[in-house]
């Protein structure tokens, strides 16, 4: 694919959790970019359900991707709460650690 440049997506949802997607074409961030514009869902598959079959296609892929990163972003999270606490102990714990 001659002329293909790989692009990173970072937006912010709307409780303010970052999500990122890499790998996406320029055709598929203003894909996102619209998207990310609407409201609610049934806005959202009012205007997929307006789009060519190929294109009503890579919507739902973006759907899933975005939601894969949210998913992502929401374990992340999680690990990082469960082990904030522990965080003193785990790196004293390193220095005993056999590699």
């Amino acid at each position: 694919m001659s002329g293909f440049q790989s692009k990173r997506l970072m937006r912010q949802d709307r409780l303010g959790h970052g999500l990122t997607i890499d790998g996406l074409t320029m055709e598929q961030v203003k894909l996102l970019d619209r998207m990310w514009q609407f409201q609610d869902i049934e806005d959202l598959e009012a205007w997929a359900a307006s789009l060519e079959p190929d294109l009503q296609l890579e919507v739902q892929n973006l759907v899933k991707m975005v939601m894969l990163a949210h998913f992502d972003q929401v374990l992340t999270n999680i690990e990082a709460s469960i082990d904030e606490p522990y965080a003193e102990a785990n790196a004293y714990l390193k220095k005993f650690r056999l590699s």
